[in-house]
């Protein structure tokens, strides 16, 4: 899970750096920058922790960009 999740975030680093406000498809699902930088901040917990347990349950994209990759 840890390399879907590394994936991700470097497709989300990439979107970022080369769309800085425009919303885009990621894997499917639009997503606003808003989406991606939450969507990076919950990657970067389950890296540090081990789990997304610090952290309220993810909704909106970022719940379907999970859903859709099998995270959660």
């Amino acid at each position: 899970m840890e390399k879907k999740l590394l994936n991700l975030k470097a497709k989300i680093q990439g979107i970022i750096n080369t769309s800085e406000y425009r919303s885009k498809k990621l894997n499917g699902v639009l997503c606003s920058r808003a989406d991606l930088e939450i969507t990076e901040l919950y990657i970067d917990t389950y890296i540090k922790q081990g789990s997304f347990n610090s952290l309220m349950k993810p909704c909106g994209a970022t719940k379907e960009l999970f859903d859709k990759l099998g995270i959660i």
